[in-house]
């Protein structure tokens, strides 16, 4: 490096020369000297007849995340030079090549920074060719261009424009402008021009443009995302469709999958990525096999540890991933398999470029055949017989009873005191066949086991109510408070059981907050869960299963996890079983076990907000559980105890 000799004519693509260079070009063109203002000419015609001159030397990218597992937050730095990836530098030549004259399409993995490099080109164009006029469309218009929001594509500009130096770009109000409300860029030439759109039918009709990127044209509502097309033709020769994949149908599918067009799909794929593909292999008969390793490099240490990998492989299987596909792989790629929310479709299509993702178990088989084998313990049967006047119950055994329980009573005959959740799914009531349960579970947030479990096609949601408080006032804290309801809103059911429950004296109940949305949000005081999303509720449920935070007992509601498939959008979708036999009587099984079991599981993650004004009881994370955290004997206590072990050989080591 100390041989380095600087060239304004050359930028270099080292990221520590490159530091360097943009360091002292930058301090010589913002001098007030003639030799400095003749410099600034020449680069700004080195930057005009090259691009990839103009986005290593000046251009960047905003980069909120931590991308090196080394680095902390007091060293982030969201201000990122931009020096391409290979795989990046000939897709962008092939669109430098054919811009303004034809139109081309780009598939792609998420986080490859296709978006980034368009926002690059339209503002290489915007500042070095007079009259170009680029247009961006997206979803909707906060998608579009919404100031302030760097998730938008607008203000990935403003901020782009805000960081390159003014010597290049000129003054604002004086050789540009940005109009917020027009979503527009503007040279004081009144010809150059970058506008934002949200996708509708009529998209920019009328008008003329050079080049029309249409960013994750996938996702675009329907049939606006064809109609649009159509729109823009007449606008320019040149449009965009770039996207990640979002299901078989759609404008953007067809397109990709049109064999008639000359065009080449340019694929950005995470496997031809750097950063993201080394030690890149495939898994052949259940073990892991390299690629390339002069080109990708080995496998991970850890890879070779046969425990480290069956436990792997379990967590994948638990997850639904086909580990037989032949398919690449690396350990980027496991680890984004198993981040919190991920499943099988969503990486189908969102890493692997797959637009027919097939439908699939949303919970897997292999967690299903897990948890029905870990099932030990069977229940007590019985019946809770509900005081009306003072909504109080008491229990009495009995072998054909609905009521499932756990724990054993004490000598008032009543549970142990803990911390529990009342959750409750409610059906229509009426009975015979074709009719859905109405559930209520019952679950010890202390030690994440459920302890007691009720279905029944034919109890009315008021009585189901009666029935959730009474419980609720029979299992009790260290306090002798009662424990936390919750229910599902939706429907008319939700209704009638709201209002039994507003009409009590009993106060102790979940109330929704806006959008049921983050733990700490403002209170509607609206009364039940609102399920706006399946995947919001169940998704944690099924995340709470495979690392074993939740341990359920319960053979039926394990069984009832069969009935949920994944659509092509991955959202969780029930299958009803029309005929199949339930044993407490309903003719068709609707997975309302899971429902309330899902119910107890969210609220026993929010229960500090309502009991202790807000502070959130600590998160598991498969990564630090402790033993003390979660149920003994559980999956997550064997993976506390795994955990303590590496960590006491990890000090020996070391010592």
């Amino acid at each position: 490096m100390s041989e380095y000799k600087y060239t304004y004519r050359e930028v270099p693509t080292d990221p520590k020369l490159n530091a360097i260079w943009r360091e002292k070009t930058q301090d010589y063109c913002t001098r007030n000297h003639p030799d400095a203002i003749e410099i600034r000419k020449r680069i700004i015609a080195l930057c005009r007849k090259d691009f990839w001159y103009w986005v290593t030397a000046f251009g960047y990218v905003h980069e909120p995340r931590i991308l090196d597992d080394e680095a902390g937050i007091e060293t982030l730095d969201t201000k990122v030079a931009f020096l391409p990836w290979p795989h990046q530098i000939p897709v962008v030549n092939h669109i430098l090549k054919i811009l303004g004259k034809k139109d081309f399409r780009l598939v792609k993995s998420r986080a490859q920074g296709a978006s980034w490099l368009m926002i690059l080109i339209a503002v290489w164009l915007w500042l070095f060719r007079r009259g170009a006029i680029v247009n961006f469309v997206s979803k909707d218009l906060d998608s579009a261009d919404k100031p302030g929001d760097m998730n938008s594509l607008g203000a990935k500009a403003d901020w782009l424009l805000g960081v390159l130096p003014d010597w290049m770009v000129g003054k604002k109000r004086r050789d540009w402008d940005r109009n917020k409300g027009e979503h527009t860029f503007t040279r004081s030439d009144g010809e150059t021009v970058i506008t934002f759109f949200a996708c509708t039918a009529n998209v920019a009709s009328g008008g003329r443009a050079l080049v029309f990127f249409i960013d994750e044209h996938g996702k675009h509502p329907r049939p606006q995302d064809k109609d649009a097309m159509a729109s823009t033709q007449p606008v320019t020769r040149c449009r965009g469709s770039l996207s990640t994949p979002f299901g078989a149908d759609g404008e953007f599918a067809k397109i990709i999958h049109d064999d008639t067009i000359d065009e080449p799909v340019l694929r950005l794929a995470w496997w031809d990525n750097p950063t993201q593909n080394r030690g890149l292999y495939r898994i052949v008969k259940r073990k892991p096999v390299p690629v390339d390793e002069e080109k990708f490099g080995p496998l991970p240490e850890r890879y070779h540890d046969p425990e480290e990998w069956t436990r792997l492989l379990s967590r994948l299987d638990d997850r639904g991933y086909d580990l037989t596909a032949d398919q690449f792989r690396s350990e980027w790629y496991d680890e984004e398999c198993l981040r919190q929310g991920a499943d099988p479709v969503l990486i189908a299509q969102e890493y692997d470029m797959n637009f027919g993702a097939s439908v699939s178990r949303y919970f897997a088989d292999a967690l299903v055949n897990r948890l029905l084998n870990q099932i030990v313990t069977t229940p007590r049967y019985g019946e809770f017989f509900v005081h009306q006047e003072s909504l109080t119950g008491s229990w009495s055994d009995s072998p054909d009873g609905r009521f499932k329980l756990w724990p054993e009573l004490d000598i008032r005959h009543r549970p142990p005191m803990g911390e529990y959740i009342v959750a409750s799914d409610i059906a229509a009531g009426g009975g015979g066949d074709g009719s859905s349960n109405s559930t209520i579970t019952v679950l010890d947030r202390r030690t994440g086991k459920k302890v007691l479990a009720f279905a029944s096609p034919s109890i009315l949601p008021y009585d189901l109510a009666s029935l959730a408080i009474a419980l609720c006032r029979w299992f009790v804290d260290y306090k002798g408070d009662p424990a936390f309801l919750i229910w599902e809103a939706n429907g008319p059911g939700g209704t009638e059981f709201r209002v039994r429950v507003e009409c009590s004296d009993f106060h102790n109940y979940y109330r929704r907050k806006v959008k049921d949305s983050s733990l700490h949000s403002r209170d509607t005081g609206k009364a039940g869960y609102w399920t706006q999303q399946r995947s919001a509720l169940l998704g944690p449920y099924r995340e709470a299963l495979i690392e074993g935070y939740f341990d359920n007992p319960d053979r039926d509601a394990i069984e009832e996890l069969k009935q949920y498939e994944r659509g092509l959008n991955g959202e969780p979708v029930h299958v009803a079983e029309k005929n199949k036999k339930d044993t407490a009587g309903a003719g068709a099984a609707h997975g309302d076990r899971v429902v309330s079991d899902a119910l107890a599981w969210h609220a026993s993650l929010t229960y500090g907000d309502y009991r202790y004004g807000g502070v959130n009881r600590h998160k598991p994370n498969v990564m630090n559980v402790r033993e003390g955290d979660v149920a003994r004997e559980s999956f997550a206590w064997r993976r506390a105890q795994y955990l303590k072990m590496m960590r006491k050989k990890k000090l020996e080591t070391n010592w």
